[in-house]
């Protein structure tokens, strides 16, 4: 049966089929298929800690942990920028630290909320009919109206 031992990453995940990496323990160099849960996967620094679960087979881990973790919760972070997503026990899900960029083709932010436009999206505005002031020169009536435009610049942020 063979020990199981720690191990310290040497070289960059070479491309293969699965993610394998250079890694050192005892004294000895070997190359490691590193395992990560599905959908998981690191591309491990130089001296990223590693547990040798078989010959030629680790699962990386980390000394570090993140603080305010409850018992229960379940946290996806970085250890070097401490950037974190906690799945809270009351069902929230928090996103701590950096900045949040979403590329997707569309957001959906569940029911209730307002839209939201980004740049470069096509957008509609309906003015309802009634009076509307035109440059300070008292209300003139209008009737109802539908404008579409592009929006071409971001505003600041909104949320509160």
């Amino acid at each position: 049966m063979l020990k199981k031992y720690w191990a310290r990453i040497t070289g960059a995940d070479k491309g293969k089929q699965f993610p394998e990496h250079q890694a050192e323990a005892m004294g000895r160099v070997g190359d490691f298929a590193v395992i990560f849960p599905v959908g998981y996967y690191a591309n491990l620094d130089v001296d990223a800690l590693v547990r040798a679960i078989d010959e030629g087979l680790a699962i990386s881990s980390t000394t570090d942990r993140p603080e305010g973790i409850e018992p229960g919760e379940v946290t996806v972070f970085h250890p070097k920028t401490k950037t974190r997503i906690v799945f809270g026990n009351d069902e929230s899900v928090e996103i701590v630290g950096g900045v949040v960029n979403v590329k997707a083709d569309e957001v959906n932010l569940g029911e209730g909320g307002e839209p939201i436009g980004r740049v470069g999206d096509e957008v509609q505005v309906t003015i309802p009919l009634g009076a509307f002031n035109v440059n300070g020169q008292g209300s003139s009536p209008i009737p109802e109206t539908t404008l579409t435009g592009i929006i071409t610049e971001g505003g600041g942020n909104t949320s509160t």
